[in-house]
């Protein structure tokens, strides 16, 4: 023996029996000589030279080291076995590491469904994936079960459940986070209208929605800021003036209005159900045929300020591309000032998240936590003014788990488990829908607002 320390040059840790192929570790420093058995001489890589010991080894054991020559905690090479003044010393792996959980995935039918974790271990794992708590098996549409990643073809509502990765190594067992996996229902209902009422003030705080579009073709939209429109139902003095309207795609404006006409929105206000506006008015309107993909709607005044609505309605909602949801940032206050986002549901019932989000835009997105709305509540009314759900603290509800995993299904940004801000996922019948955001305590702040279509 030339050495003191049996390892692997492939992977960091290895059990060593008697008939496997080790390594004889000569010397403490990067570069030192390796000899193989069959005598081919090889370098220690950098990569197996740790000079403090390494955020892996989760367990109360020493770090084994090289050994008698070897400087405490100093350039070592992980092994299962060390020589240590004449007696070979065994060493069981840490308890493996996620590094990654399985995220939440939804799918419609006939689809493909991946669910992975990303696992740091030390020797010999197995792999158990389990739905609903019952261990899996591959089959005619799963494939994966005893890995770190979980294909399932061919997606059916039999598939939809909570999944989890169970990892047992030599000390024991881990488990992953949970991940829901839902199935759309073909037959649910569609978002044909989205609207959000709220304050237009100065500079950055405008009314700026951004909306998804998703599927093949083509879909024409009507999209309006209307300020003066809404005169009737805050009086002249809240209104805002004079609406300007902007569409993006990312960085590229799309177009923009102000004041707007009848010949550039025609007649689809009326073919798509929107109420009147005056002719000549200072409200702004634009016609839109869009594919695919993330827009955003700035709204807002030449010169003032005042209570405004964005809206938009999309021709032939069952048709793709679909409307899947609209999130708007503004500044919430009180009484009239107060975010209040529409909803109209064509066809069928569907399920929708609505999401009244303040403090974790100054977590996640660096806002002044002194500017965000402190603590949002979020009530959803029916067409008749009755309220059909509240949210207060998200976190608290006993939904968390599902409000956070159709978020991630959606692509939602995540919110902080103890946030104050709200959420709710609820079921609702073909209709028209409003719900509201303001601050528990009667305060002002920014917000953001959100509508999705959920599975």
């Amino acid at each position: 023996i030339i050495g003191n320390e049996l390892v692997s040059p492939t992977v960091p840790f290895v059990v060593v029996d008697g008939s496997s192929t080790g390594v004889y570790v000569h010397g403490n420093n990067e570069g030192g000589t390796v000899q193989w058995r069959a005598g081919e001489p090889q370098v220690v890589p950098a990569s197996y030279l740790y000079e403090t010991t390494p955020a892996f080894w989760n367990i109360p054991d020493p770090w084994p080291s090289i050994g008698p020559e070897h400087e405490a905690g100093q350039y070592t090479i992980p092994a299962q076995r060390r020589w240590e003044q004449g007696l070979v010393e065994t060493f069981a792996a840490p308890l493996p590491e996620i590094e990654a959980q399985p995220v939440s995935a939804a799918a419609a039918p006939g689809g493909v469904v991946t669910l992975s974790a990303d696992v740091y271990t030390l020797g010999p794992v197995s792999y158990q994936w389990q739905k609903d708590g019952v261990d899996l098996t591959d089959g005619a549409s799963l494939s994966g079960a005893n890995t770190a990643t979980l294909t399932i073809q061919n997606v059916s509502p039999a598939d939809a459940g909570v999944y989890r990765l169970v990892i047992t190594g030599d000390r024991g067992t881990v488990t992953t986070a949970e991940a829901l996996v839902s199935v759309w229902d073909p037959a649910a209902g569609h978002l044909a209208n989205l609207s959000t009422r709220g304050q237009v003030l100065a500079g950055d705080d405008i009314l700026i929605a951004g909306f998804v579009l998703d599927g093949a073709g083509t879909k024409t939209l009507l999209i309006r800021g209307l300020g003066p429109a809404m005169i009737k139902f805050v009086g002249e003095e809240k209104a805002l003036a004079d609406a300007t309207l902007t569409l993006n795609a990312g960085a590229r404006s799309l177009g923009s209005n102000d004041d707007w006409s009848l010949a550039e929105v025609g007649d689809l206000a009326l073919w798509l159900g929107a109420f009147p506006i005056t002719p000549g008015s200072k409200d702004a309107a634009l016609r839109a045929d869009l594919e695919a993909g993330s827009y955003t709607a700035h709204l807002a005044g030449a010169g003032g300020t005042g209570v405004a609505l964005l809206e938009l309605y999309v021709d032939a909602p069952a048709a793709e591309p679909r409307l899947m949801n609209i999130s708007t940032r503004g500044h919430v206050g009180t009484g009239d000032a107060v975010m209040i986002p529409g909803i109209v549901v064509a066809d069928s019932p569907m399920r929708l998240l609505v999401r009244g989000v303040g403090p974790e835009l100054a977590v996640s997105f660096g806002f002044d936590s002194g500017a965000v709305l402190a603590d949002p509540v979020l009530t959803l009314f029916d067409k008749d003014g009755r309220p059909i759900e509240v949210s207060d603290n998200w976190g608290d509800q006993t939904e968390a788990f599902t409000l956070a995993a159709v978020a991630e299904q959606v692509g939602a940004f995540a919110l902080t488990p103890e946030s104050l801000d709200a959420a709710i996922l609820v079921e609702v019948e073909p209709g028209s829908y409003t719900a509201q955001v303001a601050d528990a305590g009667g305060g002002e702040g920014i917000a953001i607002v959100e509508v999705y279509a959920a599975p």
